[in-house]
């Protein structure tokens, strides 16, 4: 009997979260003796396009049965539904499109898609504020005054991620915002100028040489899209 071949889709190699991702997947595949073929669309949404149509364009013993894909642009329904008309199962991670529905009636495979719960990470982000108060508003007002921090980001780092307790905004790039934007708020209500400055690195996702390259010409303590959450003026860092 033919083992099942599934094709995962992912944004890029150069991001611990998309390598993660990656891992759990092979091991899950070896752990259901399911073989598996990972593929990084390096951010670029043709890219991700073009591997995924030659994979369903392989003759039907060497395509796979399904396929897991975490978009980079648009949820490509023209390639979803190639991969319907194979018959081969569509899965969207941490996206939903409006067209899966649609898809269903076309073939028997699996379609459909995985994301977070808002909600309920909404309930766990309450409860742990609850177990864990918010830090003295002097510790912040003295953290967003007395050194100078930039926080570095690359303008493509627009991937959603998972959001821990204690995090504003989908992304690196929306979670760095709010957290200088946070802490810029807390220095004026207090008197005293903020000395945290915004640096977004042009053309550039999570890559952590492009981001060491700009902090060494800074010169300046810097820290990469921190996690944090504005909670009674206050600026938390998770």
């Amino acid at each position: 009997m033919q083992k099942l071949r599934v094709l995962v889709s992912l944004i890029t190699e150069d991001n611990d979260y998309q390598r993660q991702q990656a891992a759990v997947a092979q091991a899950t595949a070896q752990k259901l003796e399911i073989d598996t073929d990972v593929l990084y669309a390096n951010n670029d949404a043709v890219t991700q396009s073009v591997q995924i149509v030659r994979a369903i364009q392989l003759p039907p013993g060497q395509r796979p049965q399904a396929i897991i894909v975490e978009p980079v642009g648009t949820p490509m329904p023209q390639v979803a539904h190639a991969a319907a008309a194979a018959n081969i199962g569509w899965v969207m991670l941490n996206r939903s499109a409006d067209y899966l529905a649609a898809m269903r009636t076309i073939t028997a495979a699996p379609i459909f898609c995985l994301s977070s719960d808002n909600e309920e990470v909404g309930h766990l982000q309450g409860r742990n504020r609850d177990q864990h108060p918010a830090p003295a508003e002097e510790l912040w007002v003295s953290a967003a005054t007395s050194t100078p921090i930039q926080v570095i980001v690359g303008s493509l780092d627009t991937e959603s991620r998972p959001i821990a307790p204690g995090q504003v905004g989908a992304s690196r790039l929306e979670r760095a915002q709010a957290w200088v934007a946070g802490m810029h708020a807390l220095a004026a209500r207090n008197g005293k100028a903020s000395r945290v400055t915004f640096i977004e690195v042009p053309d550039t996702a999570h890559d952590e040489r492009k981001m060491a390259v700009a902090a060494k010409q800074m010169r300046s303590v810097s820290i990469a899209a921190p996690p944090c959450d504005i909670r009674a003026g206050v600026a938390l860092i998770a």
